[in-house]
């Protein structure tokens, strides 16, 4: 028969072994699917409360003098609230804002450590269970919590939610009320200056009678009094930034024992050029403010606009080196540091600019001075308490305006916090996930599964097809048996006479001849059209057949007249294919006779339905009692045969072959095919084999019929196939594909060689059809 090439069939062939190992596949599935089933019995449900929360509302502050509407701002503060989420101070707060009832939800263990009590326990449970996320965007956030309790998981969700939202106001506050505070403190201050100034004023006009000063001196006042309060305005900022300074270095060195060198401390070319050039545009800009010009006027725009970028350069330019100084240690987005640090850099710019206005500020006053000293001596007095006056007045104002600013702004600030989605009571336990469990339990327990399966025929070395078992044995292939996939009785319709009928309706083990369930263990060949409406490889199977008859036919000519079917090991196949091969040459016209030569377990009597005695060890064992003396050479001993029914051996006519009680008619005999059972049980069937009895028997039946085949026992551990193989024309080695191990094989093989039994070659058993077919268009031939 033709085979397919091998690479077209290894997915055919991978099912059948797990078919043949089903077993396995199913312990590996069930054991892993039994765990996963008990874990989701047992464990106890948990819930997942799940919120949703936006950043939003970030803007440059003027006030602060802070861009909070950067990038990096931003990033930072979003990945503080992360780190934030997850920390003990937080839980802390959370267990604090819960009433005592809710507390009450949470179970403590039974055997909880003496030094935890049962606050500590609450609130690290708290933090153990919240789990932060971010969502779509980088400035929304996902806040979970887990508790087999969907009620207390969504109120301790929600209540996340809201102390996030008080500490984000708490701290956005601290900003403006740090700055109400000093402003309190300085407006105390200028208020006190101020009336000493007034009371100093108004104490030499009542002395000298002088009120007022002319034109040209008004003019110098006024302009003096701008630089004055200029410079007021610069000391007041000068000192809000160094305080704040002084308190983010604090908390930058708390966080991180070495810290980063200041602004002052990080020079290269490019910073000091960066450095100058502020300096230049903030002694332009205080110019222009001196000359009292206002701050909407299109050249102090620009030259705030020219300050601010330079600003943004100097700070760009000095966090890029900071950053290589570190190698990025101090630039981890997930943590405080970053932020301490772009602020103190962004403070000492400032200072920085601060100063330089400052200085330029006292070089005008100074400028002023000396035209001051020129004045008469009551007009210079007159002149420079007004000025006192006019400079404490402005600076209490504007210090009293931007106090009340900056309480405003604390009353009013919200926070960037906005709830998109609060959280809801849960209806579906989050764990455990019984469906995934169960799917990746199947799914690991079969793929588990299949490994084992190819590993354990992988190491069983059995040859798969015609081509292995060449190239192991040295031995043709005969023929590939196609596997039968329905376990039925195949019968020729030629041969059933008056039986035919029981075949008609498909359902065969209704009939008595099928109520021994042995029958159907094995596929015997039936003939006909009607083959092929019972299962699309009965056709093939009965052509495998007619295929290794032919092919002994073609190969060995009038030369093979009996033969031999044995096997390494039990179970191959060997008694099925024996009464097939009988089947077949039957069919053909041969007049066949089938004998069952395994005495140690015979069993083509059950598969026919028919006794088992009298048989070939009886017919035998009864010509060797009658012939104790020596027999004639002219005169077959089979004439001498006493029956065991009284009858006799007859060469007439219709002689032996018709009339011998040895050779049984049953359901599946015809006048072409005689069965010759294996008789009563033998104590050493070996002693028979070698007799002259049996040698005359099987001489006499070759003279009379076409073929004889003999089903003989397994190879290893008997001799009784050695033996039968002297008496024989040729020997069929059944070899079941991939089931018999190369070792049995060889071994196998192995018994013949010292004999004279002449091997034919291998039958292939039990291959499967797509093997041998193809997968589709060649059976269709059939």
């Amino acid at each position: 028969m033709s085979n397919q090439d091998n690479s077209s069939v290894t997915f055919t062939q991978i099912v059948e072994r797990v078919k043949r190992n089903k077993v396995t596949l199913f312990i590996c599935v069930i054991l892993p699917l039994l765990i996963a089933l008990s874990y989701n019995y047992y464990t106890r449900p948990i819930y997942k409360a799940s919120a949703v929360v936006a950043f939003e509302n970030f803007s440059k502050d003027d006030m602060l003098d802070f861009n909070f509407s950067s990038f990096n701002f931003q990033t930072n503060f979003v990945a503080n609230r992360l780190r934030e989420l997850k920390a003990k101070s937080f839980a802390k707060n959370v267990y604090e804002e819960l009433t005592a009832p809710i507390r009450g939800y949470f179970q403590l263990p039974d055997n909880l450590p003496s030094h935890i009590d049962s606050k500590e326990y609450i609130i690290r449970k708290i933090q153990d269970n919240i789990t932060v996320s971010q969502g779509g965007t980088p400035n929304i956030i996902n806040i979970s919590f887990d508790s087999e309790n969907p009620k207390l998981a969504t109120i301790v969700a929600n209540t996340i939610i809201d102390v996030l939202q008080k500490n984000n106001v708490k701290f956005r506050r601290q900003e403006f009320s740090s700055l109400r505070k000093f402003l309190d403190e300085q407006i105390k201050v200028v208020e006190k200056k101020l009336k000493n100034a007034e009371a100093a004023l108004r104490d030499f006009k009542t002395k000298t009678n002088i009120t007022s000063l002319d034109d040209e001196s008004r003019e110098i006042l006024h302009r003096i009094t701008q630089a004055e309060v200029l410079r007021n305005q610069v000391q007041t900022d000068r000192d809000a930034r160094q305080k704040r300074l002084s308190v983010i270095q604090k908390k930058f060195a708390e966080q991180k024992e070495t810290t980063v060198g200041s602004l002052a401390k990080t020079s290269t070319p490019l910073i000091k050029r960066l450095k100058e050039k502020l300096i230049d545009i903030q002694v332009q800009y205080t110019t222009l403010r001196v000359q009292n010009y206002p701050e909407d006027h299109s050249k102090v725009q620009a030259l705030k606009s020219a300050i601010d970028n330079a600003k943004e350069n100097l700070m760009s330019e000095t966090l890029s080196i900071l950053q290589d100084k570190t190698n990025n240690s101090i630039l981890d987005p997930i943590t405080q540091l970053e932020k301490y640090l772009q602020e103190s850099i962004s403070l000492e710019i400032e200072l920085a600019a601060l100063n330089a206005r400052a200085a330029h500020i006292r070089t005008i006053l100074n400028s002023y001075s000396d035209r001051l000293k020129k004045l008469p001596g009551n007009e210079a007095v007159l002149f420079k308490l007004t000025r006192d006056r006019e400079v404490h007045s402005d600076n209490y104002f504007r210090l009293f305006e931007e106090r009340e600013r900056a309480r405003v702004r604390e009353e009013a600030e919200i926070g960037y916090i906005h709830v998109m989605d609060p959280a809801e009571e849960p209806f579906i336990p989050y764990k455990p996930r019984k469906l995934v469990n169960i799917t990746i339990a199947i799914f690991l327990g079969a793929v588990t599964g299949l490994l084992l399966i190819l590993l354990k025929e992988s190491l069983k070395a059995a040859p798969r097809t015609p081509e292995e078992v060449e190239a192991m044995l040295n031995l043709p292939v005969l023929c590939s048996i196609p596997k039968v996939k329905k376990r039925q009785l195949y019968l020729f319709n030629d041969y059933l006479g008056e039986n035919s009928a029981i075949f008609a309706n498909q359902s065969m083990a209704k009939h008595p001849f099928f109520a021994n369930q042995s029958i159907t263990k094995h596929p015997l060949l039936r003939g006909g059209n009607s083959a092929s409406t019972n299962g699309n490889f009965d056709p093939l199977y009965r052509e495998a057949y007619s295929y290794l008859w032919s092919h002994i036919q073609v190969r060995w000519p009038n030369k093979i007249n009996a033969v031999m079917i044995t096997s390494a090991r039990p179970h191959e196949g060997k008694s099925t294919m024996a009464i097939n091969l009988a089947l077949t040459a039957a069919r053909l016209g041969k007049k066949t006779v089938l004998i069952d030569g395994d005495f140690h377990n015979p069993g083509i009597h059950e598969v026919f339905e028919i006794s088992s005695t009298p048989g070939l060890s009886n017919l035998v064992l009864d010509s060797v009692e009658i012939d104790q003396a020596v027999v004639d050479e002219n005169t077959s001993s089979y004439d001498r045969v006493k029956q065991s029914d009284g009858g006799s051996w007859n060469r007439g006519h219709n002689g032996f072959y018709e009339k011998s009680p040895y050779l049984k008619n049953s359901v599946l005999s015809s006048e072409k095919l005689q069965i010759l059972t294996a008789g009563d049980k033998i104590n050493q069937p070996d002693l028979l084999w070698t007799s002259r009895a049996l040698e005359e028997t099987l001489k006499y039946l070759r003279g009379r019929v076409d073929f004889i085949v003999i089903d003989a026992p397994p190879l290893l551990g008997i001799s009784d196939p050695i033996n039968i193989a002297t008496n024989v024309d040729g020997i069929l080695l059944c070899v079941e594909a991939e089931q018999t191990p190369k070792n049995i094989l060889l071994r196998a093989k192995k018994c013949f060689d010292h004999t004279s039994a002449k091997l034919l070659g291998v039958v292939l058993n039990k291959v499967e059809p797509v093997s041998i077919y193809g997968k589709t268009k060649y059976r269709k031939y059939y």
